[in-house]
């Protein structure tokens, strides 16, 4: 099957997803044609049975005004792919990330996959919804956890709503331990820096969490983007800047990784929990739909107070490990499926 892959956002953050889907479909021997920014596929530079075609630099120019900026990019890029690749001679697309706004008004004559990533929350508004609602029959949603697809599916009840799991890549094996964390050191790590809800973050920083963790003989990071000021506790110290050595290390030897999402965070996917899922650290996450939907399927637990936080935390040391199969998530038969 010959099929058009495309990323026309080329967002920096779904390197890691585009790569495991895009690897998916390989594997089924699919020859693939990738399509989007210089830099997005590079591990894919060589392979066989792989085009690679970038979109011109000069097309992701940014302007004074962020949203717009992105309207036109995507206008811009859309334009261009529709001017330099013959869609017709493809059997099926793939859109690895899509803004409706600039999609809407390309047109397609072939079976087109739309993967959802935050666009799902999007359809709060009414304009998106309208727009996507009144897509032409040929494009089909992907799904990238079940709370998304039941969503599209209650707003979208006449389209073709498939699930295709994020999946997850094994994890590096390069590791280097930070300077700031000493050897054989017990910690946990709050990576996200956005979309999280203030109060928890609350009761991550203040002192008498910070009490707990000393008596426990416990550290904890968090990235420095979740913090508005300077603190100062003996065992809360702020993340700057990791390499990828040093994340992979802080994921990997961490008791367990802390997930304050917001409720914002509604009809979206953490490609951080997947990481965690992948090295079989504990995840420890606010009570939100999104994330207790992964009950049961990995090893997750959740707080939406102090007490709960430090109960989940106990029961570290308590629980026996969770045994899960990863193998649920590997989106290989799911596309396998669809295609």
């Amino acid at each position: 099957m010959n099929i058009l892959v495309i990323d026309y956002l080329s967002p920096k953050g779904h390197i890691t997803f585009n790569s495991i889907h895009i690897n998916a479909l390989k594997s089924l021997g699919c020859q693939l044609h990738l399509i989007g920014r210089q830099g997005l596929y590079e591990e894919f530079v060589g392979c066989k049975n792989v085009k690679i075609t970038y979109i011109p630099e000069r097309f992701f120019k940014l302007y004074p005004i962020p949203t717009i900026s992105e309207r036109i990019k995507g206008i811009l890029c859309l334009w261009w792919v529709q001017r330099n690749v013959r869609l017709s001679s493809y059997d099926k697309i793939i859109f690895l990330s899509y803004d409706i706004i600039s999609l809407f008004f390309f047109k397609i004559p072939k079976i087109t996959f739309l993967i959802n990533h935050n666009n799902v929350d999007q359809l709060d508004n009414s304009i998106k919804l309208y727009l996507t609602r009144n897509l032409t029959n040929n494009f089909f949603h992907i799904a990238i956890n079940n709370y998304m697809v039941n969503r599209l599916k209650e707003l979208l009840p006449h389209r073709n709503v498939y699930y295709i799991p994020h999946g997850i890549l094994p994890p590096s094996l390069c590791m280097e331990r930070p300077s700031f964390v000493s050897e054989n050191e017990k910690f946990i790590f709050c990576p996200v820096n956005r979309n999280y809800d203030e109060n928890l973050i609350n009761i991550l920083i203040n002192e008498e969490f910070n009490r707990y963790l000393q008596k426990n003989q416990l550290f904890l990071y968090v990235k420095k983007q979740l913090l508005n000021s300077y603190i100062s506790y003996s065992n809360i110290h702020v993340v700057d800047v990791l390499d990828n050595e040093e994340y992979n290390y802080m994921l990997s030897k961490s008791k367990a990784v802390i997930l304050p999402y917001g409720a914002g965070f509604k009809y979206r996917c953490s490609g951080i929990m997947f990481e965690c899922v992948a090295r079989k650290t504990p995840i420890i996450a606010s009570r939100i739909d999104a994330l207790e939907a992964f009950k049961g399927e990995i090893n997750i637990s959740f707080f939406s107070n102090k007490d709960e936080l430090i109960t989940a935390i106990n029961n570290l040391s308590v629980i026996p490990l969770f045994n899960y199969d990863t193998n649920i998530f590997n989106p290989k038969k799911y596309w396998e499926k669809v295609l």
